[in-house]
This record gives C-alpha cells, sequence and structure tokens, in this order.
C-alpha cells in the first residue's frame, strides 16, 4: 500500500485522525494519484473535482476514523465509489435533456400573447393584463417583456419554478377565454 511502509503509514493515519494537518498532506501524496485515478478510469466527468471532494470528506471525519491506514484507505475510496455514482447520475441526467429551442421547434403555433399582441393595441393588451391577477401579470411581464426563461422568473419573484409554470399555464389561460370569438 503505497511508497511508505506499512507502519509509517499507520502513524500518519493516526496523526491525521487526531488532526494534524501535516499528516493530511501525507495522505493527500499519498493517496489522491491513486484516487484520481480510479476516478478517471470509471469515468468521471471531473475526477480532479471529486477527488478534491474526497478529502473535504475525509477531514471533516477525522475523529470518526479508526483502523489505521487500512481503515483510512478503504473509507477514501468509499467515499471516492459514492462520489462517482452520483457524478454518473448527474451526468445521465444532464445527458437525457436538451435545452429547448423554440425557435427551431416546426411544431410551434403563435402564442396566446403573441396573438393577444398582433391583434390588439398597446392599451388593449394593459386592458387585459388588468383582468389578470398581480401574480400572473407579473409572470408574463417577466417571462414576455423582459424575456426571462421560467427558472430566472421564479428566481425575480421568489417563488418555485412550478408555482411559476401554474401561474403562466392559468394567465395564458385566462388570456386564451378573452381573445377567443364568443
Amino acid at each position: 500500500a503505497g511508497n511508505a511502509e506499512p507502519s509509517l503509514l499507520d502513524a500518519v493515519a493516526r496523526r491525521a485522525a487526531s488532526g494534524d494537518r501535516d499528516a493530511w498532506g501525507e495522505v493527500w501524496i499519498e493517496l489522491s494519484p491513486r484516487i484520481h485515478a480510479y476516478l478517471r478510469l470509471a469515468g468521471s466527468s471531473d475526477p480532479e473535482g471529486l477527488t478534491s471532494d474526497v478529502f473535504v470528506a475525509l477531514i471533516r471525519r477525522d475523529e470518526e476514523l479508526h483502523g489505521g491506514w487500512e481503515g483510512l484507505r478503504s473509507l477514501a475510496f468509499t467515499m471516492a465509489h459514492s462520489r462517482l455514482v452520483d457524478d454518473r447520475r448527474r451526468s445521465h441526467v444532464r445527458r437525457g435533456t436538451m435545452a429547448y429551442s423554440p425557435e427551431t421547434d416546426p411544431r410551434t403555433t403563435p402564442s396566446a400573447e403573441a396573438s393577444a399582441l398582433a391583434t390588439t393595441g398597446e392599451s388593449e393588451v394593459m386592458a387585459l393584463l388588468d383582468l389578470l391577477t398581480e401574480a400572473e401579470r407579473a409572470v408574463l411581464t417577466l417571462r414576455y417583456v423582459a424575456d426571462l426563461d421560467l427558472a430566472q422568473t421564479a428566481s425575480v419573484l421568489g417563488r418555485s419554478t412550478t408555482t411559476v409554470s401554474r401561474l403562466q399555464t392559468r394567465a395564458l389561460g385566462s388570456l386564451r377565454l378573452y381573445l377567443t370569438p364568443p
């Protein structure tokens, strides 16, 4: 295990467990190349970052370290593997999603707000917006006048994206009712 003798590594592990910063430097020198290599070869999207995360977590748990060098080493690789699994899950989620671009979507039709703007003047639009609740009006204004996306709108309003999405849906539904000829 490593370049140093087992008894020396056990002493380093004991010192690290007691909070010795120099010992943690030795642990880093000894383990970080192996942890990094494991993460890189296992397909991590960020082996450097995950290696650092492992050591931050290890240092925070220094008082819980038992089993000498082998215990420390085992815990370090257990943490590395857990972070690798999380990294893969995040990568899978990211790969499985694509940003929606309405400009390139051939299935789009004019939205209620576009129809409203095309068929009415500014004063009529203001009158229509006055029919909405304050929250609905704020959502539509931020989304279509300020051109903010859903998450940005939610952040500005201090609401969840789900709430903003529901407000937008309700507001556009109301506008459709007001704009649909009898």
